[in-house]
């Protein structure tokens, strides 16, 4: 069998690496796996290429991308800062797609007009769309952090209208109606929380919709001696250490205000809050920080896990993190709200700590938890464990190539 995949990038995002760690996995399966991206990849081999091969195609898809972001800005005013696309006319051609010889397509983030909403319905072949997050059952929203699902169950009309100026959502929404009402979609969510608001959406409710977790590179993220993954960092042996990944501190949807508050009232003596994603913050925290910059070396991050006695993560809206996949396959417990996709990886007060949304007393009251049960309670060991029973390729694997058997067979869409 033979599985196309189609991502806008090959390791830039959180999608994108997801789709990247599958690939690989597969290919370990002895898959016939490839992906085909917009974006040229840094580095060449993996059975990983870009359609965009000439320098004029790159041109060409970087004036698609700014349309896409001008479009939604210039004409639409919403408070919903998260990424907005509206993705008409397209990078990839379908007859690309129809005449090779993959067995299953498989979609992944294919925005900026990689594959634009008419393109995704004349693909002929087998396919499989893994939902990285909202875009597909919205508008032109990445995320529905205005919290208005009434326009993604109902559909988008004037009544429920949340923007000034010219809706651009409806008009991606209505197309989206129009160009996909007769695709039989074969959807996998990542959580079961997604897959809850896609089966409660207006456009896939009626789709076969399957809820299979991302696959995170085990032999990459493990459980290694505290002590020398803090001398590797050259973090002292005898603190407490909290881990932010903060990749984007000024997002409203990542929390980091959330956390901010959360730390201004802690009672934990030496202890300190370690950020990696930033090399500086707005914020200034009540105890001391350090701040590691932008990490692309999966073997520090590795260390930094470990390093670490609590990962947190104050996200307002999320679908299954990698990071949070990372963190407990390492053994590190993790604190976060009990929102979107946390509960499918955190057992409360078992490998980590779920806090009422978006009670920042409760967080905090999350980190104090396990810093001062880290010596009473195995937290490295019941977050393996779950890991394990849950999201190691041994159990994720065999799901996509049950599915990928069924949708070949059935030459369903």
């Amino acid at each position: 069998m033979k599985v196309l995949h189609i991502s806008y990038s090959k390791d830039r995002g959180g999608a994108a690496k997801a789709c990247l760690r599958l690939h690989r996995a597969l290919l370990k399966n002895n898959v016939n796996s490839q992906i085909i991206t917009a974006l040229r990849p840094k580095t060449k081999g993996e059975k990983v290429e870009s359609y965009c091969k000439s320098d004029i195609s790159q041109i060409i898809r970087k004036t698609k991308k700014i349309i896409n972001l001008l479009t939604v800005m210039i004409f639409q005013k919403t408070d919903n800062q998260e990424l907005h696309t509206f993705d008409f006319g397209n990078i990839i051609s379908p007859d690309f797609i129809n005449n090779s010889d993959a067995d299953i397509v498989h979609l992944h983030w294919v925005n900026y007009s990689m594959l634009g909403i008419k393109t995704i319905k004349k693909i002929k072949k087998p396919m499989i769309w893994t939902f990285h997050d909202m875009w597909a059952f919205m508008g032109c929203e990445h995320l529905d952090n205005l919290n208005s699902p009434e326009r993604y169950i109902e559909g988008y009309n004037k009544k429920n209208k949340n923007v000034k100026g010219i809706d651009i959502n409806k008009i991606a929404w209505k197309a989206k109606k129009k160009h996909w009402k007769d695709v039989k979609f074969n959807i996998v969510t990542p959580s079961k929380w997604l897959k809850k608001c896609t089966e409660n959406s207006y456009l896939f409710k009626d789709a076969n919709i399957f809820n299979i977790p991302n696959v995170i590179a085990e032999d990459k993220f493990y459980n290694k001696k505290k002590a020398d993954a803090r001398k590797n960092l050259m973090l002292a042996a005898d603190k407490n250490y909290i881990l932010f990944g903060a990749f984007n501190a000024k997002n409203h949807n990542k929390g980091g205000d959330l956390l901010y508050e959360a730390l201004k009232n802690v009672k934990l003596e030496n202890t300190e809050l370690v950020i990696f994603g930033a090399s500086s913050s707005d914020e200034k925290y009540n105890i001391p920080t350090k701040y590691m910059g932008y990490i692309r070396d999966e073997g520090k991050l590795n260390d930094l896990y470990n390093a670490a006695d609590v990962f947190v993560v104050p996200s307002r809206q999320d679908n299954l993190p990698n990071t949070v996949l990372e963190s407990i396959c390492c053994g590190t417990p993790v604190v976060g709200f009990n929102i979107g996709g946390l509960p499918d990886m955190i057992v409360h007060k078992h490998n980590g700590y779920l806090s009422q949304p978006f009670d920042t007393n409760d967080l905090r009251a999350g980190i104090e938890f396990i810093l001062r049960n880290k010596n009473n309670i195995d937290f490295t060991k019941n977050s393996i464990k779950h890991f394990k029973s849950k999201f190691s390729e041994e159990v994720v694997i065999p799901q996509f190539l049950a599915l990928y058997d069924k949708v070949a067979c059935k030459k369903t869409r």
